[in-house]
């Protein structure tokens, strides 16, 4: 699991509107092109070395909207349709107790990872007409509480 993390660093950690750590490029983007390119045989050989390399286990959902939102954790790895030239900025994170809900990018190859309660939600806008052709594939990681603590107690002290 660390290899999957080596790349970040101290300035993905941010606090508005609640601490949550994301970052573009989480791997090389080489490795990020072989993954996309196979992604509809994540059985296939090359997603196949990648869980034996990295030991994660995760789910792959063909729309970000589709995800599971039970998790203590939000952790997202997410991927973009080439055709896809809109502005991507359908990630929402909002605090129900202010007002400084933030919008983020869903660039490709860019993770986002939380922890989620009643307060620190995340909303994710639903696929507009124009887009139904479209997909935003993303993988989602169960990452335990722990996991989160710990990665952004180290990236804080970076």
């Amino acid at each position: 699991m660390q290899r999957f993390f080596k790349k970040l660093r101290r300035g993905c950690v941010f606090t508005e509107p609640f601490e949550y750590i994301y970052y573009r490029s989480i791997i090389k983007l080489q490795e990020y092109d072989r993954l996309y390119e196979n992604i509809q045989r994540l059985d296939g050989d090359k997603w196949t070395e990648w869980k034996n390399e990295y030991k994660l286990e995760f789910n792959y959902y063909e729309d970000v909207q589709a995800i599971n939102f039970d998790y203590d954790c939000i952790a997202l790895w997410f991927f973009s349709d080439r055709s896809d030239r809109s502005s991507k900025t359908d990630i929402e994170l909002y605090h129900a107790k202010n007002q400084n809900n933030i919008r983020l990018p869903r660039d490709p190859n860019s993770f986002l990872f939380f922890k989620r309660d009643h307060n620190r939600q995340i909303r994710i806008r639903e696929k507009q007409k124009r887009w139904k052709l479209l997909q935003r594939p993303c993988i989602q990681f169960n990452f335990s509480t722990d996991i989160y603590d710990s990665l952004a107690k180290e990236l804080r002290n970076v």
